[in-house]
């Protein structure tokens, strides 16, 4: 007799973390009580697990009330660079976030879209436009079409863009859905 104790299976922490033997020995006349105790180690044998393959979010354009106000340390701060976006730069970001524990690693997906704010009129690229016209031209006759710059799609009702012509000291504003 040995008193070798062995492993029947394999023990997995996440299953069972600890294990209770009750030893007896007897020499027929008296008997003795033990027991031992197994811990099971946890190993790093499961990659990170995230609840979800993709994360989405919305933000407002300019409104970080609600945001942390420092998301990651950077300990050199050479290769850190912030980059401020407002709609107009881009209006979606897709980030990959990598979770490692040194041995196994796990991705996740963030998609954050940017909700724009009507925070910027429209421009033209020229403060007059002149034209020469004839005087017997018929009535409407188009003279130029005028098309703001910068110009935001929340600014008017059912998005798209519009038009201006000008007709014989008429100004005419033509919305164009699309």
């Amino acid at each position: 007799m040995t008193g070798a104790i062995y492993v029947a299976g394999a023990l997995d922490y996440e299953t069972r973390k600890r294990y209770e033997l009750r030893l007896a020995a007897s020499d027929n006349l008296k008997e003795n009580y033990t027991t031992v105790v197994i811990h099971v180690k946890d190993v790093n044998d499961n990659p990170p697990v995230f609840e979800r393959p993709t994360y989405r979010t919305q933000i407002t354009e300019e409104d970080d009330r609600n945001l942390p106000k420092r998301v990651l340390q950077v300990e050199h701060a050479i290769y850190a660079q912030i980059l401020w976006y407002t709609f107009h730069n881009m209006c979606t970001y897709h980030l990959t976030l990598v979770a490692s524990d040194s041995l196994n690693e796990n991705e996740t997906i963030i998609v954050i879209n940017v909700k724009d704010v009507n925070d910027m009129p429209p421009s033209f690229p020229q403060q007059v436009y002149e034209r020469t016209m004839d005087e017997e031209l018929a009535v409407p006759f188009p003279i130029m079409q005028v098309v703001p710059s910068l110009f935001q799609p929340t600014a008017l009702t059912g998005g798209g863009r519009f038009v201006c012509l000008l007709v014989c000291s008429l100004v005419v504003v033509v919305v164009v859905s699309g």
